[in-house]
């Protein structure tokens, strides 16, 4: 049972994050970057039996700070809803609301 629910938390997870990433296609190549690396250990980390949550979430959190970032300076002025819902629901899925 408790595989079960960390199978369908990595799924979730790995799902927001695809479409977090396809909302930053248009992002500057600095922010990429710094995102880039952050969502490659995460997908590393899923792909384990039994990835380390600790890890998953901090890169989540790199990922949400440089968004948040951003999105305070220039890019907030070009943000589109999509953008926000993507990175909402990819800080709720990584239990970060």
């Amino acid at each position: 049972m408790q595989a079960n629910s960390v199978s369908l938390s990595a799924e979730a997870i790995g799902a927001s994050l695809d479409h977090l990433l396809l909302h930053l296609a248009d992002i500057p190549p600095l922010l990429r970057t710094e995102i880039e690396p952050e969502a490659s250990t995460i997908r590393s980390q899923l792909k384990k039996a039994v990835p380390n949550s600790t890890i998953v979430q901090e890169s989540g959190r790199t990922i949400r700070s440089v968004l948040e970032g951003a999105v305070g300076g220039a890019l907030g002025n070009t943000m589109s809803p999509g953008l926000a819902q993507a990175l909402a629901a990819f800080s709720a899925a990584l239990g970060m609301g």
